[in-house]
């Protein structure tokens, strides 16, 4: 079962949504209704395991290779919870180009069932690098966590990331743009240790574990990593630009130390 919320319209020229005051309200975001509020402002709160979905039908959407698009996704509210939704984006307009330029959405809050049924879809691979999932990476990072207060073994965590991927997707065809993520997804499994894991985090990043590996170690690792996707020949323009970070654990929830791994993450040179 679900249920239509709203009805909205999207100005693909400056992707902007304009939501009505349920919506709002519904997420958590604002006490009183503030137009426009910008797509941005819901791909921050989207749970990082529906991001990939969203992201890649809408780039189809807004590029013309489909007409309509329809995806399922969990919100984070402000008290520490989530809502679920589904949206339907329909193209209206189209520019005397051929080139989308009016979108109508229709948004639906979806019931528990719905819920239930949708989360138990998750998959445990992402489906472009073959690389864990986000969710599957913290499951395991949460039992690394749990053999390291036992044997009190070094554990650092490590981020990299393709800052300018939005540019790149933008100058050129999505499919040329993901050959760069497989690209720099490969180089990471490469080089790491047998023991280590990663995953794609979020659309741009990739976060890997290093058990038994104290931060310095991590240091030479992640050095070599950057080495090596850096000396990629990229079939791109604009050419992928890098940031890092990494961070040993400390006795942090797995939250918590990728909260502070994310403030760490600097650009590569």
């Amino acid at each position: 079962m679900k249920t239509l919320l709203e009805s909205w319209q999207l100005d693909i020229s400056n992707l902007l949504t304009v939501p009505y005051d349920r919506r709002l309200k519904r997420l958590g975001l604002h006490e009183e209704p503030v137009l426009p509020v910008t797509y941005d402002v819901f791909l921050e709160r989207l749970y990082t395991e529906d991001l990939t979905d969203v992201y890649d039908q809408f780039l189809d959407l807004i590029s013309g290779e489909i007409e309509r698009c329809q995806y399922s996704y969990r919100i984070r509210l402000t008290n520490g919870g989530y809502a679920i939704f589904e949206d339907e984006i329909i193209i209206t307009e189209y520019t005397s180009d051929g080139i989308p330029s009016k979108a109508e959405g229709f948004t639906y809050d979806l019931s528990l069932s719905a819920k239930d049924a949708i989360l138990s879809k998750i998959p445990e691979r992402d489906p472009l690098t073959f690389l864990k999932t986000s969710d599957a990476f913290l499951s395991e990072l949460k039992q690394s966590i749990e053999k390291q207060r036992k044997s009190m073994f070094f554990l650092t965590v490590a981020m990299i990331c393709v800052d300018n991927f939005a540019q790149i997707n933008s100058a050129e065809r999505r499919r040329v743009a993901d050959r760069v993520l497989v690209h720099v997804a490969h180089a990471i499994e490469a080089a790491l240790p047998e023991e280590a894991y990663t995953a794609r985090f979020g659309v741009n990043c990739f976060i890997f574990a290093l058990p038994n590996t104290p931060n310095i170690m991590a240091e030479t690792i992640i050095n070599k990593i950057i080495e090596d996707i850096q000396s990629i020949a990229y079939a791109v323009e604009p050419q992928p630009i890098f940031s890092y970070g990494l961070k040993e654990y400390l006795g942090e929830t797995p939250y918590e130390l990728i909260q502070m791994l994310k403030t760490k993450i600097k650009q590569a040179f």
